[in-house]
C-alpha cells in the first residue's frame, strides 16, 4: 500500500523533522566545541548528551546524522580534521547503539533501557577513540592517552543525557515522539460504539466488537437496530431500537459508566447521533461518526432527503468523519458522477473532504482506474493512502476501517498512523477474503483481521 503526504516516519511533518535535524546538528556543534567541562585531566564536552537524547527520541538514523555529521563539522572547526572521519563512524553508531537497546529493553525497564543504552554507548566511544588514537600516531600506546577522560565522558553525558530524556519525555510533543518511534501504544479506553447490529454477516458491532477489544480497548456497545441479515442481502428483518438511546445513555450516567471516546456508525433516526452528540459535549471526549447514508452513487432506500440534511447538521458536532465517497458527495451536494468522470479525481475528492465541516475526515474507498483511494484532511495536514482494487467489493469493509481507525486512535496513534494502519489492514482483510472466495454478502473474515491484529 503506498501513501502520499507530507510526513517523515515518526509521523512529524517534513519541515518539521528537518527543522529538529538542523537543530540538533547545531546543537552537537555547539555542545562539542563550546561546552567544555574541565575534568583534571583536560576537557569533557556535553556533545554526546544531545546525541544520545537525538537518538532516544528520533531514532537511529536522525541519531546518525546529528551525530556523525555534527561532530565531525565539530573536529573541523576545531582543526582536528584528521579525528572527522573517525568521529563520523563512532558518533554515529552510537546513536545507533542507543536506539536499538533502548527498542529492546524499553518495554521491560525504560529508566533502566535509556542508562544501560548511554552506557553501553559511551563504552563504545572510548573503544572507538582509543582505536582512532592508535592508528593515526601508528603507535598502540598512544591509544591510552585519552582513555580516562573518554570514560569520563561517557559518565557526564550518560548523566545528562538521562535528565535531559526525563524531562522531555513528559512534554506532548516528545511524548508522542517516543510512542511512535517505538510503537508503544498500549493506551486502553472504553469506547461507546453506536451501531446497528446484524445476525447476518460481518459489519457495524459485529466487527467493532471483535476488532476494538483485539486492539485493547474496552467496549460499551448500544444497537441502533437489530437486524436478521445485514443489508447487503435482498431482504432482511430489522427492528428500529434506535427511540431507546436517551434512555440507554441516561441509565449509563446514572450507575457511574464513563467512555473515553464515541464511536457513531448506521442508526435508522437522526435522534440517535444528536444525542451522542450532546453527550460529546457534556463530557467533552472524542467522536468520530461514520454518516452510513449510501454507496455507489445513490442514497439507501431506508434513508431520504431529510435524514441527509440532519446527518449534515449532526457531523459539525464531530471530531472525525469516515464517509465513503457516495456520503461525501451527499454531504457537500455533489455530483457523484460529476466526480467520478473528472479527470483530476484526487484533488475533487481532497477538495470534497475539505468542504464537510469536521476537523479531520476520511473520504474511503473512492475508486478510480483499478486504484482505491482513502482521502483524509487531518489538522495535521492532508494525506493520501491508495491501494489497487480488487475484482470484489465486501459488504462492511467501511465498518472494519472505522473500527481499525478508532482502535489506533485511541491507543495513541497519530491520525495520519492510524489512518495508515486502518487501510493497510483492511487491504488485507480484502485480499484475503478475495483470495478465499468468501461471499461478499459475509463481510470480511475477521477472524484472519484479529489474527493479523495481534
Amino acid at each position: 500500500m503506498e501513501r502520499n503526504g507530507k510526513t517523515s516516519k515518526l509521523n512529524i511533518s517534513v519541515s518539521k523533522y528537518i527543522a529538529y535535524l538542523s537543530l540538533f546538528t547545531a546543537i552537537v556543534i555547539i555542545a562539542t566545541d563550546f561546552l567544555a567541562i574541565p575534568n583534571g585531566l583536560g576537557y569533557n564536552n556535553l556533545g554526546d548528551a544531545f546525541i544520545f537524547t537525538a537518538a532516544y527520541f528520533f531514532g537511529g538514523y536522525f541519531g546518525f546524522f546529528v551525530g556523525g555529521i555534527g561532530s565531525a563539522i565539530a573536529d573541523v572547526i576545531l582543526g582536528y580534521t584528521i579525528y572527522a572521519p573517525f568521529t563520523l563512524v563512532i558518533k554515529g553508531v552510537m546513536a545507533f547503539i542507543v536506539f536499538a537497546i533502548v527498542k529492546c529493553l524499553g518495554k521491560v525497564n525504560k529508566p533502566l533501557s535509556k542508562i544501560v543504552a548511554f552506557i553501553a554507548a559511551s563504552v563504545f566511544m572510548a573503544v572507538g577513540y582509543f582505536a582512532t588514537n592508535a592508528i593515526i600516531a601508528n603507535n598502540i600506546l598512544v591509544g591510552f592517552s585519552d582513555l580516562l577522560s573518554d570514560f569520563l565522558q561517557g559518565i557526564i553525558s550518560t548523566s545528562v543525557a538521562f535528565l535531559l530524556t526525563s524531562a522531555l519525555e513528559k512534554t506532548p510533543v516528545f511524548k508522542n515522539l517516543l510512542k511512535s518511534n517505538y510503537n508503544t501504544y498500549d493506551d486502553k479506553k472504553k469506547i461507546l460504539c453506536i451501531n446497528d447490529l446484524s445476525a447476518v454477516g460481518n459489519c457495524s458491532l459485529t466487527t467493532a466488537m471483535a476488532i476494538l477489544p483485539a486492539l485493547n480497548h474496552e467496549v460499551i456497545p448500544f444497537a441502533t437496530a437489530y437486524l436478521s441479515a445485514q443489508t447487503g442481502y435482498s431482504n432482511y428483518i430489522m427492528k428500529d431500537l434506535s427511540s431507546l438511546s436517551k434512555d440507554y445513555f441516561k441509565h449509563l450516567k446514572e450507575i457511574g459508566v464513563t467512555v473515553d471516546f464515541i464511536f457513531c456508525g448506521f442508526s435508522p433516526s437522526n435522534e440517535t447521533v444528536e444525542t451522542a452528540a450532546k453527550i460529546k459535549s457534556e463530557i467533552s471526549v472524542p467522536l468520530l461518526i461514520d454518516p452510513v447514508l449510501g454507496d455507489g452513487g445513490k442514497l439507501y432506500d431506508c434513508f431520504d432527503n431529510s435524514f441527509v440534511e440532519k446527518t449534515k447538521n449532526a457531523i459539525k458536532d464531530a471530531d472525525y468523519i469516515t464517509p465513503n465517497l457516495t456520503e461525501a458527495c451527499l454531504l457537500t451536494d455533489t455530483d457523484y458522477n460529476e466526480i467520478i468522470n473528472s479527470e483530476n479525481f484526487l484533488e475533487r475528492v481532497l477538495n470534497l473532504a475539505r468542504k464537510l465541516p469536521a476537523e479531520n475526515v476520511i473520504i474511503t474507498g473512492a475508486a478510480k482506474d483499478g486504484i482505491i483511494y482513502n482521502v483524509c484532511k487531518f489538522s495535521g495536514g492532508d494525506f493520501v493512502f491508495k491501494t489497487k482494487q480488487l475484482p470484489e467489493t465486501y459488504s462492511g469493509t467501511g465498518d472494519v476501517f472505522a473500527s481499525l481507525f478508532t482502535g489506533f486512535l485511541c491507543k495513541g496513534y497519530p491520525p495520519e498512523k492510524a489512518a495508515y494502519k486502518a487501510a493497510e489492514l483492511t487491504y488485507e482483510g480484502v485480499y484475503f477474503s478475495f483470495k478465499n472466495k468468501r461471499d461478499k454478502k459475509s463481510g470480511l473474515d475477521i477472524a484472519y483481521l484479529l489474527k493479523k491484529i495481534k
